[in-house]
């Protein structure tokens, strides 16, 4: 008799449970959620999306209705974020459009299929801009620090694809646009000078007409660019560098100096140094001048031959010449009514 009146109550316990169960999962119930919203295009890449209400901060707090079995549901199938598409849950048109939030989440699949009800949602809109997507073909041009490179860098591919919204690319000639590719030093660093190498996946920079324009993506967005790098140092040879006789400022004129006939100039002059700087002298930018200095002790002295020196050199560069003697002769000249100038 005990044990029926026991198993009787262990039955009667599990029953009221299940009742108990059964009534609480249809009661209905609100439970605040905060999602993260996001905008898609469409799947197509047709249209372009952005958000422009300045207010907007990603977050939606979005408070469910329902049982506590499909608020559990809805809560899992969103999974804190949700993505609102142009074209299903957002309007397809190109302009301006205040989109309600609270309807927008009723589109989705993960409240439209459970069934549950949003009571109150904060944002209760959102300002969105939609556009259409154009896409055109554009040439890659690659930029390196100036004087590092002793050819045009080669880009592959040359071309790309820009997509912009339609209405950036409104009275821009399409055939003008170029995408950079920015060669800095910290890659050229990086290369053997004097022969070439590719630099792989250069990221490219947006044509300069859309850098304000939103949504501008490129495909490929990276190139490779081969580049030739300069040797750290270079040569060049002057064939003929005429030579100059310098006298203390005080000396001017009481002096004749005569060079010899056979150097009057320096022969094959070789300037070494920095690339750059090199280069000016090759370019005619830079004017080196052949000098010999002459004391006032050694046109006293009248000295036969002395060294000559290269001068106005840019910074960074040596000169030399298989032999710099200049072989001269001193005069002293003669004042007609004092006779020879004092020393």
């Amino acid at each position: 008799m005990t044990w029926a009146r026991v198993k009787t109550g262990l039955v009667v316990a599990v029953l009221t449970l299940l009742v108990w169960v059964l009534a609480e999962s249809r009661t209905l119930r609100d439970e605040p959620v905060t999602l993260v919203v996001s905008f898609a295009d469409e799947g197509d890449g047709a249209s372009l999306v952005r958000v422009t209400d300045n207010t907007w901060g990603a977050d939606a707090e979005v408070t469910l209705l329902g049982s506590a079995a499909v608020v559990a549901d809805a809560r899992e199938r969103l999974g804190g974020r949700v993505t609102l598409v142009v074209g299903r849950e957002l309007p397809s048109a190109p302009g301006t459009h205040v989109v309600s939030l609270r309807e927008a989440l009723r589109r989705t699949d993960a409240l439209r299929e459970t069934g549950v009800t949003i009571s109150e949602i904060r944002p209760e809109t959102v300002t969105i801009e939609v556009d259409r997507a154009v896409d055109v073909r554009v040439p890659v041009v690659a930029r390196a620090p100036q004087g590092m490179l002793d050819t045009p860098p080669r880009v592959s591919p040359a071309t790309v694809l820009v997509r912009a919204p339609a209405s950036a690319l409104v009275g821009i000639d399409v055939s003008t646009l170029e995408a950079v590719a920015e060669i800095d030093q910290t890659m050229l660093d990086n290369v053997a000078p004097g022969r070439e190498e590719m630099i792989s996946g250069v990221r490219l920079r947006a044509p300069a007409a859309l850098a304000e324009a939103w949504h501008v993506a490129m495909a490929p967005p990276v190139v490779d660019v081969t580049v030739a790098v300069r040797t750290r140092t270079r040569s060049h040879t002057i064939p003929r560098l005429p030579v100059q006789v310098l006298l203390p400022p005080p000396e001017l004129g009481r002096w004749r100096i005569e060079l010899a006939p056979e150097n009057t100039d320096l022969f094959d002059v070789v300037v070494t140094g920095p690339s750059d700087a090199v280069g000016r002298i090759a370019g005619g930018e830079a004017s080196p001048m052949a000098v010999v200095s002459l004391t006032f002790q050694e046109l006293a002295q009248g000295i036969g031959s002395k060294a000559a020196r290269i001068v106005f050199l840019p910074p960074g560069v040596s000169a030399r010449v298989e032999d710099p003697t200049i072989h001269l002769t001193i005069e002293r000249i003669e004042d007609d009514e004092t006779g020879p100038v004092a020393p």
